[in-house]
């Protein structure tokens, strides 16, 4: 079960620090949107930039028999980031905390069963490596259990990384609790272009999900809500941010990370270097 779960938690460190990257912006919003280009070009306009924000956030997975879920809160300012989330699976409760600083060194620490691990991994090294947008990669990039990432990704951002792996169709206004929401869908390409590295945010736990749907908030751009669903129209994923606040008081000492004394460190950079490197070797194999 261990290997089987840190695969999971894998997969959902890549899903989720796209959906948390997508909460940058605050903009009232008041143009009438009818296509996919519409509600892309309005979130593009905005009134004020966000300097911090946090967010409550749970997510449920139901993958291959296994249910887990995700709660905790995400705090974020400017680039940098910390997360605390608790996950439960098979009745183990996990703890992970994930720091970014401003050096863009992320730090994962997770505590199951009395039992610390510390990872950390150097983005900056990452993003030169894969020679591609630096704010893209590092807000697609999972190190370590259940590590979110935000690299603050506009709405606009969100849409267009997805659009490399689903068809995206607007599907209009709608009523999310008691808020109104901008509604997009998409349904995963046959062909992901060549892109031996787009599968799927949950590709590297074996999963397809073949259709994504996702709510933006129309009062604020804000991501509100995700599902992803598979072959057999079973929903396998739900991801929910509430309670957003913009423009909170943050310390700038909440994101800087220091581990515990007599701490064994794991350095997951080498590692994801040679992914990486191995990602940009299939995807320029199999560009035309």
């Amino acid at each position: 079960m261990k290997g089987r779960t840190s695969i999971f938690m894998s997969a959902y460190a890549r899903l989720f620090a796209c959906c948390i990257a997508a909460l940058p912006l605050h903009t009232a919003f008041t143009q009438e949107v009818s296509t996919l280009e519409d509600l892309i070009t309005l979130l593009e306009q905005k009134s004020t930039e966000v300097v911090s924000w946090s967010s409550d956030i749970s997510m449920e997975m139901k993958v291959g028999g296994v249910d887990m879920s995700y709660t905790g809160t995400t705090y974020n300012k400017g680039e940098s980031s910390l997360t605390s989330i608790t996950v439960s699976v098979r009745g183990q409760r996990i703890a992970v905390k994930t720091v970014i600083g401003p050096d863009q060194v992320q730090w994962n620490e997770s505590m199951a069963g009395g039992k610390r691990q510390i990872s950390m991994l150097d983005m900056n090294k990452v993003a030169e490596a894969a020679n591609v947008d630096a704010e893209m990669l590092k807000a697609k990039m999972g190190s370590g259990p259940g590590s979110p990432i935000n690299i603050n990704l506009t709405g606009k951002e969100l849409l267009d990384d997805f659009s490399l792996t689903y068809d995206l169709k607007y599907v209009g206004k709608e009523t999310l609790g008691d808020e109104a929401v901008y509604t997009v869908q998409g349904i995963i390409f046959g062909d992901i272009k060549g892109n031996a590295g787009r599968r799927g945010p949950l590709s590297s736990a074996g999963i397809t999900a073949n259709k994504i749907r996702m709510s933006i908030g129309a009062e604020d751009g804000f991501l509100r809500s995700m599902e992803m669903i598979d072959g057999r129209g079973k929903s396998i994923l739900t991801l929910t941010y509430t309670n957003v606040v913009l423009n909170p008081d943050l310390d700038d000492r909440m994101f800087v990370y220091v581990a515990p004394p007599g701490s064994t460190i794991t350095d997951m950079t080498p590692l994801t270097l040679e992914r990486v490197k191995k990602d940009r070797f299939i995807e320029e194999a199999n560009t035309p």
